[in-house]
């Protein structure tokens, strides 16, 4: 019997067996997370905060960090979580995308960010990181917003 192959450019199709996959995130996801990032960061200068960097990646460690600021002397990173408010599923709040194995990717690549560019920065009372969650509307306005101080 000939077994069937599948022609198929998704990567999970052609995974090894046990190895686990990191689902792909949409175009639209994407999009969606990019604009609720520049939200957050636009309302955190409105509040007074310094943007120091936006996306930034640390050389040797995979993730990204959305947005880096100083809230007085304090550099803080922040996460942020953007979701549809009219979804149908997925968590209550936002927030709770942000689970301890996340908690723990976010300080590791926060304290080497911070190793990499101390020397660019003022002198800080401390380093902090709070997790923004979104819900836009349809019409890209922010339906609610959470901001958790140390959340991690």
């Amino acid at each position: 019997m000939r077994e069937k192959r599948r022609n198929c450019s998704n990567s999970r199709a052609t995974r090894k067996p046990g190895v686990p996959t990191v689902p792909l995130m949409t175009e639209a996801r994407q999009i969606l997370g990019r604009e609720g990032e520049r939200i957050a960061a636009r309302e955190l200068e409105r509040r007074g905060w310094r943007i120091v960097a936006r996306n930034a990646r640390v050389q040797g460690i995979r993730g990204e960090l959305d947005v880096i600021a100083l809230d007085g002397e304090t550099l803080v990173v922040v996460e942020v979580k953007t979701g549809r408010a009219c979804a149908r599923s997925g968590p209550i709040s936002m927030l709770e995308m942000v689970g301890p194995a996340k908690q723990r990717k976010l300080r590791t690549l926060a304290a080497a960010w911070l190793r990499a560019n101390r020397t660019k920065l003022p002198q800080l009372e401390g380093l902090r990181i709070d997790v923004i969650g979104l819900r836009i509307d349809h019409a890209g306005r922010v339906a609610s917003w959470d901001h958790v101080k140390a959340a991690c």
